[in-house]
């Protein structure tokens, strides 16, 4: 999981119902994001500095960019042939960095 920069809101990676937004100050969940796949393994999930994107590893040796704002996946990144279990942004210039099971 990751907390949001404005400290409302975090993701959570789960295998049972995808990345859920949760805001911990209303109590409630905001969005819920699934098309990356994630139900044997447990992903890392980082969001942005700016807090508008996150980045989530995936069973499918993907590493998926979705916004927060219009609740999409926007991108996604190949190089990989194995479960991508874990992501991280660098806050100054925004690359990433994954590792897989390959």
């Amino acid at each position: 999981m990751d907390i949001t920069g404005d400290k409302k809101s975090l993701i959570i990676s789960t295998t049972k119902s995808g990345i859920l937004l949760y805001n911990f100050h209303l109590g409630e969940e905001l969005a819920t994001f699934k098309d990356h796949t994630c139900q044997k393994y447990p992903v890392k999930c980082r969001v942005s500095k700016d807090s508008s994107y996150f980045i989530t590893g995936s069973e499918d040796s993907i590493v998926y960019i979705y916004n927060f704002i219009s609740d999409k996946n926007v991108g996604v990144l190949y190089g990989h042939t194995d479960v991508v279990s874990c992501v991280d942004l660098n806050a100054r210039d925004y690359t990433a960095v994954s590792a897989s099971f390959d």
